[in-house]
C-alpha cells in the first residue's frame, strides 16, 4: 500500500494533505482505510515536521515522469497467489514484481 500511496502523491506533503475522496482513489484503499491513514497521519504530523527538519526527505523519485496505463499491464485486474518458492526470488521481490506487472 505504501508504494502505491507514494506512486500517487509523490511526497509526504501531499498525502498529508490529501482528502477522504483523494485517497479512496487510489486502488484497494477504501473508505475506512482512508480514515485510519488520515488519522495516522494527523497523529505523525509532528514527528513527520522534525524528521523533515532535519533533512529527510519523502518523495518518489518517479512520481510524474512516467504515467503508465494500469490497463496495458499483463497482470492487469488479474488476483496472483504465490505459494511455496520461486527460485532466485524473495518473497518482497516477487510482490514488487507482479504489483509492477499491474497485479
Amino acid at each position: 500500500m505504501s508504494k502505491r500511496l507514494a506512486a500517487n502523491f509523490g511526497h509526504m506533503d501531499n498525502l498529508s494533505q490529501a482528502s477522504i475522496d483523494e485517497l479512496c482513489a487510489v486502488e484497494r484503499i477504501g473508505e475506512r482505510r482512508a480514515e485510519v491513514i488520515r488519522d495516522e497521519l494527523r497523529h505523525l504530523l509532528p514527528l513527520i515536521d522534525r524528521l523533515q527538519k532535519q533533512g529527510w526527505r519523502w518523495t518518489d523519485e518517479n512520481y510524474g515522469k512516467t504515467a503508465v496505463d494500469l490497463a496495458d499491464l499483463p497482470l492487469s485486474g488479474e488476483t496472483v497467489v504465490i505459494t511455496g518458492s520461486v527460485p532466485g526470488y524473495g518473497r518482497d521481490e516477487v510482490n514488487d514484481l507482479i504489483e509492477r506487472l499491474g497485479g
